[in-house]
């Protein structure tokens, strides 16, 4: 059997969305528009190409405004592998990066053994849960109000996500917002103490990233923005807020797998305060 010829390494752009799709698919992730133009739109894709413009190898590399990066969206097609072409895409993505920056990581099973090789180590991991029930309605809560995000929010929501986050993330926030079905605040009075997004995806809607100062106000921003939902959801919950898993999983929320999160010139996630309930999505961090 002849070997297939190894394609190029380039840097993929919004003309290969298509064609990053048709890649998700093949290995059964459900990437969609949406999604990969809003990555695009936050950071940088890489990957193989074949002679004829076929995409069989992908990662993504999103630099924060500070100092920290995520890399996600890494796929190499099925009868393309052993060919070195992950290793080679992961790091073009490192590299973009540089040297010293943190990077973090959702790591796969399969992908677990390269990034390890590549300086990778676990410091921590994500719960990923799925709903297939209407949620019942918004809680009722006299503490907190929730409202639409508006542009005077922004700032709020800004600084609240950095010291849940741990970094900086606006640009990324920007695009995001965009492509959100629903972006809500979570009010004290006047002061914004939370913020929550609903994503639809292809076959489910996400919630994320839910960020409250306790487990009651989480509840309530997912409870509002799944209200009159009735299709899957789905919620990626770091794996430290036992009390949230706890609450969900009694909503109906059923546990699917817990992968690791890993990091490169970095040890741990020490500037989060605690209040990130659920994530964006694993390739974001």
């Amino acid at each position: 059997m002849l070997r297939q010829q190894k394609p190029q390494l380039e840097s993929l752009n919004e003309s290969d969305i298509e064609r990053l799709i048709q890649l998700s698919t093949s290995v059964g992730w459900d990437y969609d528009y949406d999604e990969i133009k809003t990555i695009l739109s936050s950071g940088k894709v890489f990957g193989h190409k074949t002679e004829n413009g076929e995409v069989v190898s992908s990662a993504a590399i999103i630099p924060y405004d500070t100092n920290i990066a995520s890399i996600g969206l890494v796929i190499v097609k099925r009868n393309y592998r052993g060919m070195g072409l992950a290793k080679e895409v992961m790091q073009k993505c490192i590299h973009f990066a540089n040297k010293s920056m943190p990077i973090i990581l959702i790591a796969t099973d399969e992908g677990q053994p390269l990034y390890k090789k590549l300086g990778f180590n676990n410091i921590a991991s994500i719960k990923k849960y799925f709903c297939y029930q209407p949620l019942r309605s918004v809680i009722a809560n006299e503490k907190y109000t929730l409202e639409a995000m508006k542009n005077e929010n922004f700032t709020n929501v800004v600084h609240i996500d950095e010291q849940a986050f741990g970094a900086k993330r606006q640009t990324f926030l920007i695009h995001r917002m965009r492509q959100a079905k629903e972006c809500i605040v979570l009010k004290e009075g006047d002061s914004v103490k939370g913020f929550g997004m609903a994503i639809a995806c292809r076959d489910y809607l996400r919630l994320g990233p839910i960020i409250a100062p306790n487990t009651a106000a989480a509840l309530l921003i997912i409870h509002r923005l799944a209200e009159n939902h009735t299709g899957t959801i789905r919620i990626d919950v770091p794996a430290e807020q036992i009390e949230f898993t706890q609450a969900i999983e009694s909503e109906g929320f059923e546990f699917v797998n817990q992968p690791p999160i890993m990091m490169m010139n970095g040890q741990s996630l020490s500037n989060r305060n605690g209040t990130l309930y659920s994530i964006s999505a694993q390739i974001f961090g």
